[in-house]
């Protein structure tokens, strides 16, 4: 937890002296990402998700832009006993966000939503299954710039969808509707 606050001290006091760089007609590349780890003590059992998040927004102004962005996630589940499962999610989706900003602030808070494609595959033992699905939610966060085309990047993003995940034979297709929420940390370069 040190390391991070010390890091975020880091980062604003570096930020404190950049102004943004987002202007009508620039273009954003952003990479976020976030990796988290649960185990029961229970019984060993042991989660690991990891997320990627590619982006390419373009700002109409400096308080909005569309953009696309690819993401990826996999999750891995390991019981103490039993087959090892992963299910993998890729989102293609069109992102709108506003920012709370100008071009002369150091900290831009912003705020949006995006919709667009899931694909997914489950496997777990003898078990396999695949398909794509509409996905759409919001995200929320942060640019803090270190330099005038680049900035560190906090958001919150959650996005929804609905797997139709069949069954063994002979059993009724699971309808269920996944809610992914991430805390992601990036960069991005503004040009």
């Amino acid at each position: 937890m040190k390391k991070v606050l010390i890091m975020m001290v880091v980062v604003l006091s570096v930020a404190q002296f950049a102004f943004a760089g987002m202007e009508g007609g620039d273009k954003e590349i952003q990479i976020q990402g976030s990796m988290s780890n649960i185990t029961n003590s229970e019984d060993d059992s042991e989660i690991t998700t990891t997320n990627l998040q590619l982006a390419f927004n373009y700002f109409f102004t400096s308080n909005f832009s569309i953009g696309g962005t690819w993401w990826g996630n996999r999750s891995t589940f390991s019981p103490d006993e039993g087959d090892d499962s992963t299910l993998t999610n890729n989102f293609l989706l069109l992102r709108a966000t506003g920012y709370l900003g100008s071009a002369t602030s150091k900290v831009v808070p912003y705020l949006g939503g995006q919709v667009g494609q899931s694909s997914y595959t489950l496997e777990s033992g003898d078990f396999d299954d695949s398909g794509s699905t509409s996905a759409y939610g919001w995200h929320v966060g942060l640019k803090i710039f270190a330099t005038e085309n680049t900035s560190w990047n906090i958001e919150l993003n959650q996005t929804i969808y609905s797997p139709d995940i069949d069954e063994e034979e002979g059993e009724e297709e699971l309808d269920i509707d996944l809610t992914n929420t991430q805390i992601l940390v990036g960069f991005s370069y503004y040009f």
